[in-house]
């Protein structure tokens, strides 16, 4: 997964989680306004339950993305 460095609370939470304070379940949000759009991008991560970390082999975490917002005032 990649992470803009513009989305600098987005970049500056993901980064903590891999620097010794990591803190499960972990959410972070990022607001963004520029080029027409306007988009709050939502992480959510959270130890992966055993059934799938046992079906997955070094799976540990569970994470979603989601972008929601507008572009030129259409709603995405």
């Amino acid at each position: 997964m990649t992470v803009k460095a513009n989305q600098k609370t987005l970049h500056r939470q993901i980064r903590s989680q891999f620097q010794g304070t990591r803190k499960i379940p972990f959410v972070a949000t990022d607001h963004e306004e520029s080029h027409g759009r306007e988009i709050t991008w939502t992480l959510r991560a959270k130890q992966a339950p055993d059934h799938i970390a046992e079906a997955w082999i070094g799976t540990s975490w569970i994470v979603e993305v989601n972008a929601s917002g507008s572009r030129d005032g259409t709603p995405f």
